[in-house]
C-alpha cells in the first residue's frame, strides 16, 4: 500500500472492527493509549481534522506569503481529542458503525490557525468557510495539504469577501 491515504469503505469495516476490540478492552489500557490508538486510525479517514475556517492572523499570514510556503501554521481542533475518544469509549454499549463514523467525522473539525493561537488556545472569532467535502486543507503525511490553486484561491476570495463587509 502507498504511503498516501487512499479512502476505502473496507477500511470503515477495520476500524470499526478496531473500535469494538478498543471498548470491550477499555479498562485495560490506558486513557492516552486508547486516544492515540482511535485517532491514529480515524486519521486515515478523508473527514479527519476537517478544516472549517481559518484565523485571520493566519489567513494574513498566508496572504502575505503569496505562493511561498510558510511555517507556524496547524490545524486546531474544536473539539478536543480527549473528549471524542470519551464519548466513544465511556459507554456501557458501543456506538453502531454508522453512529460512530458520523459523530467522528461532525465532530473532527478543525481550525487553521497560528501555531501560537493553537497553543494559547486562542482562536477567537475564526472566519468559517464551506468544507462539507473536505477538499480544502486535507491530511498529509504530517499536517495538511496547502495548494495554492485550491486553498489559495479559497483564502484570496475570504479576503476578498472580509474586504467588503
Amino acid at each position: 500500500m502507498s504511503s498516501e491515504n487512499k479512502y476505502s469503505p473496507d477500511r470503515d469495516d477495520v476500524i470499526y472492527a478496531v473500535y469494538l476490540t478498543l471498548h470491550a478492552a477499555r479498562t485495560l489500557f490506558p486513557q492516552k493509549t486508547l486516544r492515540v490508538a482511535i485517532s491514529e486510525l480515524m486519521y486515515a479517514d478523508p473527514f479527519a481534522w476537517r478544516a472549517v475556517g481559518i484565523t485571520r492572523a493566519a489567513l494574513d499570514a498566508y496572504l502575505q506569503a503569496g505562493k511561498k510556503r510558510i511555517k507556524g501554521i496547524q490545524r486546531a481542533h474544536l473539539t478536543d481529542r480527549k473528549e471524542m475518544v470519551d464519548h466513544v469509549l465511556d459507554r456501557d454499549e458501543p456506538l453502531s458503525q454508522e453512529a460512530l463514523f458520523s459523530y467522528w467525522r461532525e465532530t473532527d473539525r478543525s481550525v487553521i490557525s497560528l501555531t501560537s493561537e493553537n497553543l494559547k488556545n486562542s482562536l477567537g472569532n475564526w472566519i468559517p468557510f464551506d468544507n462539507r467535502e473536505a477538499k480544502y486543507f486535507p491530511p498529509a503525511a504530517i499536517g495538511f495539504k496547502f495548494r495554492d490553486v485550491f486553498e489559495g484561491n479559497l483564502l484570496r476570495q475570504l479576503a476578498e469577501q472580509l474586504s467588503g463587509e
